[in-house]
């Protein structure tokens, strides 16, 4: 029987196998999983409306400051990841961004600074996203 385990956020068995719990360990990782797919599709739609009017590929400076993303001590929650976080049901404080962090978004680069900005890490299967 499964109930909800409010203290941690996951999901207890209480009388099931080895199995059934592995399996129910996993499901609650897909089900984080396929939060954060659709939170990264609802962040890239959110980016292309508001982008759009603001992308010239001939001369990428131009509207860069317009298409920054930025989190800091004065910023603390960037308009289009809140959107994003809405839309797919993702809590904020669950995107583990650092405490500062700047991102251009620009035709060609994409480059950022901050408090720590992880590499990109390549998909299961090997290509990036």
């Amino acid at each position: 029987m499964r109930r909800f385990c409010s203290g941690c956020h996951g999901y207890q068995l209480s009388q099931s196998t080895t199995y059934q719990q592995m399996k129910a360990a996993s499901e609650v990782v897909l089900r984080q999983s396929l939060k954060m797919d659709l939170f990264a599709e609802r962040l890239t739609v959110a980016l292309q409306e508001k982008f759009e009017g603001h992308w010239v590929p001939e001369r990428p400076s131009k509207g860069q400051a317009y298409r920054c993303i930025r989190v800091n001590a004065f910023h603390k929650y960037d308009p289009e990841l809140l959107r994003a976080c809405r839309e797919s049901g993702v809590h904020y404080g669950d995107l583990g961004l650092p405490w500062e962090i700047t991102l251009w978004v620009d035709p060609g680069e994409v480059c950022g600074r901050g408090a720590h900005i992880p590499p990109p890490s390549p998909s299961p299967t090997g290509s990036a996203r």
